[in-house]
């Protein structure tokens, strides 16, 4: 798997070799299977028969399917990432309002102490 453009190229030289070699031997057909972005973070698995060879496929088939598995794996990424963003922000905004809450308990806390103090100074002694 590519896990930078540039190496989409080197992706689709390497699998056309492995095919190559391998339909040297006994492989009688090959299908090329990878993923492709249908955009909001929805995939759909594409498959293409690659064996036995039809001169009517795209010669930039490997390559093609490469960068969609790319770009596939890209969007995944960044969908992963968006979704831990937001996670961070929710538990920040928690972690925020329990500060806030926990503050308030304490500042309540003090100003029922002042009170109880200065009613019991104001008492008169016995």
């Amino acid at each position: 798997m590519a896990s930078h453009v540039g190496g989409v190229d080197d992706v689709a030289l390497k699998t056309a070799e492995e095919i190559a070699r391998a339909s040297a031997g006994e492989l009688s057909k090959v299908v090329l299977v990878y993923t492709q972005s249908s955009g909001a973070a929805t995939w759909r698995v594409v498959a293409e028969t690659l064996l036995p060879f039809s001169m009517t496929a795209d010669p930039a088939q490997l390559t093609h399917a490469a960068m969609e598995s790319f770009a596939s794996e890209n969007v995944a990424r960044l969908t992963a990432m968006k979704l831990a963003h937001d996670n961070i922000e929710d538990k920040l905004a928690l972690m925020t309002r329990l500060e806030r809450e926990g503050r308030q308990e304490e500042i309540t806390t003090e100003l029922l102490d002042i009170v109880t103090g200065a009613e019991a100074m104001a008492r008169p002694t016995p």
